[in-house]
């Protein structure tokens, strides 16, 4: 996005968005561990950390979708509408800006969600295998890979042993 969308807080203050790498990661480990069949597997049904994490993975989820969105109308408007070249009252006139202005209202609600939830998992005590598995999956999620490469490539680590064992 070419600017910081209105009411949203500054840079340092939110959370840092989820990189598709790691939420493609995130969402490709996790139900691999959680269908791992044995004694586990009955407990995984009743692990409120599998919920918590599920909840949280959509969330990122939809934050990707709606910045995608963003991206894509954006850069269509630019090359389409002289996007930079019109004052923000024009902008707003145009009917194929109010697509920016519904993700602007919606983005930080879903990132107050989204950092309220992620500060509560901590909490969750997992009680299965794959309830684990999928903390450590939301962690790697998290932890972005180009700011802290080798924390992110230890918890992908976790994810992928526990997942083969």
């Amino acid at each position: 996005m070419s600017r910081r969308p209105p009411g949203t807080a500054p840079d340092d203050a939110r959370p840092k968005p989820l990189h598709r790498r790691g939420l493609v990661t995130a969402i490709a480990l996790a139900p691999v561990v959680v269908a791992t069949p044995g004694a586990a597997a009955p407990l995984a049904a009743n692990d409120p950390a599998i919920a918590g994490c599920d909840a949280w993975l959509a969330l990122q989820a939809e934050v990707g979708r709606l910045t995608s969105q963003w991206a894509r109308r954006e850069t269509w408007l630019v090359e389409h509408r002289r996007w930079f070249q019109l004052s923000e009252d024009e902008r707003r006139a145009l009917p194929e800006a109010q697509d920016l202005y519904r993700i602007d209202a919606r983005l930080p609600a879903l990132y107050s969600q989204s950092h309220r939830l992620l500060a509560r998992l901590p909490g969750l005590s997992a009680t299965s295998l794959p309830g684990i598995a999928r903390k450590a999956a939301v962690a790697v999620a998290a932890i972005s890979v180009e700011d802290h490469k080798p924390e992110h490539l230890l918890l992908k680590s976790i994810v992928r042993d526990i997942a083969a064992l």
